[in-house]
């Protein structure tokens, strides 16, 4: 495994790609985490070097279990094949984090399913998740894979309501992948509304959706709404259906080669 920790979002992605064509997985860190949860995630994970651009390294802490390699530095040794795409840690809140093994075979079986839903509208994505939650993989690597566009944002656009909204009427997104607590947030900026008008399919998950929410969603926008649901254990999602104002809402029924 690789430690994987970038100051901006295009080199990220470009890592990983990177370190995946290279038959490795990878971890995502945040050099903002303490050096205990940095540490106990790299020995947990197995991991044998910390991949990041010099800015991040500058901002590490001293000691970590495994060697810091700099983007633009050159390996002589290999990585070691292996079957993973990646390790995810949970956040913890039932004590240590819970390291994630997410494998080929299950983030293929999830494209299958993916892959589906995103070609419900034709524009591009917006990529608004941080990197360390399961779901950054639908906004990324996914649409990657289709040739379709993303649009990157920063950790401040992500948070900022009147950001998104000039991000979506710039670039023209069509998709937006949304928890219900940061939708709710986002639809109490007018400017937002006025761009989500233009958006085709948002994708909803992580909470609970309420019929109020979603009404309010739909006032702003025609897109179809989905809602999903999965534990970061099943591979980032596992089940979804659509919803729309009058619906009673549920988690749907499950994706292909799944069972609930």
């Amino acid at each position: 495994c690789v430690g994987l920790g970038f100051g901006r979002t295009p080199d990220l992605i470009a890592a990983m790609i990177a370190i995946l064509k290279n038959g490795c997985a990878y971890v995502p860190l945040l050099p903002s985490f303490p050096k205990e949860r940095l540490a106990y995630m790299l020995e947990t994970a197995g991991a044998e070097y910390v991949l990041c651009d010099r800015k991040t390294a500058a901002r590490l802490p001293e000691g970590l279990p495994c060697r810091v390699v700099e983007a633009a530095e050159r390996l002589e040794d290999g990585f070691e094949d292996e079957d993973l795409v990646n390790v995810m840690f949970t956040s913890g809140s039932t004590g240590r984090p819970k390291g994630v093994m997410l494998r080929h075979r299950a983030v293929s079986s999830l494209f299958v399913s993916i892959r589906e839903l995103l070609s419900r509208a034709a524009g591009p994505i917006l990529c608004t998740t941080n990197v360390v939650f399961d779901s950054f993989i639908g906004e990324s690597l996914f649409p990657l894979a289709m040739g379709k566009t993303v649009v990157l944002t920063d950790e401040e656009e992500m948070m900022l309501p009147w950001k998104l909204a000039a991000i979506i009427e710039e670039s023209g997104a069509e998709i937006f992948q949304v928890t219900p607590a940061r939708l709710q947030m986002c639809l109490g900026n007018e400017a937002f509304c006025r761009a989500a008008a233009s958006l085709k399919l948002v994708l909803l998950g992580g909470e609970v959706l309420t019929p109020q929410l979603l009404d309010k969603l739909h006032k702003a926008t025609d897109a179809v709404s989905v809602n999903m649901y999965g534990p970061t254990e099943a591979t980032v999602y596992m089940t979804m259906i659509d919803v729309k104002p009058g619906d009673h809402i549920t988690i749907g029924r499950p994706l292909y080669n799944g069972r609930i």
